[in-house]
């Protein structure tokens, strides 16, 4: 596999070096939708329009020739631009092999190629490494320091006997999900392999379900020598992700690799859109774009999940839907809570009454008995009903399980339900109580916010891994992650 991983490397350094590309003066036939970032209310499309030859068009198309839906409903297209002309970086994510079968020059020449690739990096870039073979490790999380990237490659040799790539794959997408101010909406994932796992204990299947909701797009380049049956896996998850594959017979194919990796990212155009009444639902929507000349009129589309929403100020909730929808809920809760109240007061004024009655008036005992039962039944009716409507409130929480895979409380699972204030994990005072000398206080809080899981560290010494990277913001959880605090790894099934 050595050679192998050699070529995308060599693609990835011709692809930032020179941003040109081949493209034809014909006419689009097919337009890619590549990647999609949703940040309620903004959305933003990168795509391609490609001809016959899969060959980028130009120029750009513009706001007559596009029309976008989301869900059947037409938004505006606000504006159409080159990536090209962008300011935007790119966040490149190698995969290295470390395997044995990387021993020798390949090794060599693929970490030449890296530093090379480094030097060449633009200030709004980032890259990180993953190396992959008997385990995965993030090497070298994603950075723009040239300093700090060369000097994370000086000690990595290929000295394993396994191939886990899927495994390298899914951490991959998991670093890929932060977002921020200084890290690149643009992604891509870069690898080159036989398209083969060896014990990474997922399948093609498991990828596709984890990235259909993030779709960071995989650029893979497909090795002959193989059984055809591994690179079918390794096309499908490319096209899949908004990526591409190339399927490369020797060195010879490099050039042909350059122009359509360089085509794919460097020659998309960017779509920007509004959707103001979008929630963060947690759910699929579909995105259909239109491309319409004269002649002819093609469509692209692509699911996407509503996962972000970006803070909405406080001036702004008094006018908005979900504020007026907030404000009818606190009007009936008033109501509610005022009824409450008053029917207590009546209550008790009903029972001092026939106190004093039982005493004025000659009744049997039993009738007073009684009358006293009556009265107490009806207070009684409204103070129980609090813990009765919190222990349903309770039950209808969603549930998390958590099972601890590593440390001490090996073999404990625990099963609780996750509000949105959500539960803590760490020492003695948490929610979840580790036995683990190097925890003490809680670490982690796990909180159910939109239909999803969501993790946060709140004591950074020592600091919460997720899937083995440091958390630093909240970050969504998915089925199977591993937390890792002090000497502890807990697993998470939902």
């Amino acid at each position: 596999m050595g050679y192998r991983f050699l070529i995308v490397i060599f693609c990835l350094l011709l692809c930032i070096g020179n941003h040109s590309t081949h493209a034809k003066d014909s006419d689009p036939v097919n337009i890619v939708i590549s990647q999609v970032d949703v940040y309620l209310p903004e959305i933003t499309v990168y795509a391609n329009l490609l001809d016959k030859n899969d060959e980028p068009v130009h120029p750009a198309p513009t706001s007559d020739h596009i029309k976008i839906k989301l869900d059947g409903r037409s938004l505006l297209v606000q504006k159409i631009i080159p990536f090209k002309d962008t300011r935007e970086g790119v966040a490149y994510t190698i995969l290295l092999d470390i395997s044995k079968t990387m021993k020798g020059l390949p090794f060599q020449h693929a970490i030449l190629a890296i530093k090379t690739l480094i030097n060449r990096i633009g200030s709004e870039d980032r890259i990180a490494i993953i190396t992959f073979g008997d385990d995965v490790s993030t090497t070298c999380d994603f950075s723009n320091n040239k300093e700090t990237l060369l000097s994370h490659l000086q000690n990595i040799q290929p000295e394993d006997n396994n191939t886990h790539f899927y495994a390298a794959i899914d951490q991959a997408f998991t670093i890929n999900k932060r977002r921020g101010a200084q890290f690149p909406v643009r992604k891509a994932i870069l690898v080159i392999t036989d398209g083969k796992d060896e014990g990474s204990g997922l399948t093609i299947d498991d990828l596709l379900r984890k990235n259909k909701k993030y779709v960071i797009p995989v650029y893979s380049i497909g090795y002959t020598k193989i059984n055809p049956i591994y690179l079918d896996n390794l096309k499908r998850l490319s096209h899949l992700s908004g990526g591409s594959y190339i399927k490369t017979l020797d060195t010879e194919d490099f050039i042909n690799i350059y122009h359509q990796t360089s085509g794919d990212i460097h020659s998309q155009f960017i779509i920007k859109t509004n959707y103001s009444n979008g929630i963060a639902d947690g759910l699929a929507h579909q995105l259909i774009l239109f491309y319409k000349n004269s002649n002819f009129s093609i469509t692209g589309e692509k699911n996407i999940w509503f996962l972000y929403k970006k803070e909405v100020i406080k001036e702004q909730l008094t006018t908005g839907p979900e504020a007026q929808v907030e404000t009818k809920s606190n009007f009936i809760l008033n109501i509610a809570g005022s009824l409450s109240v008053l029917l207590i007061i009546m209550a008790t004024a009903l029972f001092i009454f026939f106190r004093k009655k039982k005493s004025s008036q000659k009744k049997d005992i039993s009738d007073s008995f009684e009358d006293q039962n009556i009265i107490q039944d009806e207070i009684e009716k409204d103070y129980p009903a609090e813990p009765e409507i919190f222990e349903e409130l309770e039950e209808d929480l969603p549930s998390i399980k958590i099972v601890v895979i590593k440390g001490k409380d090996v073999g404990n699972d625990f099963e609780v339900s996750i509000g949105k204030n959500g539960k803590s994990i760490g020492g003695e005072k948490s929610d979840i109580s580790l036995i683990d000398t190097d925890v003490d206080d809680p670490h982690c809080i796990i909180s159910h916010i939109s239909n999803r899981y969501m993790i946060e560290d709140i004591t950074p010494i020592p600091p919460t891994f997720l899937n083995g990277i440091p958390i630093k913001t909240r970050t969504i959880l998915e089925n199977g992650d591993t937390i890792q605090i002090g000497q502890s790894t807990l697993r998470i099934k939902i």
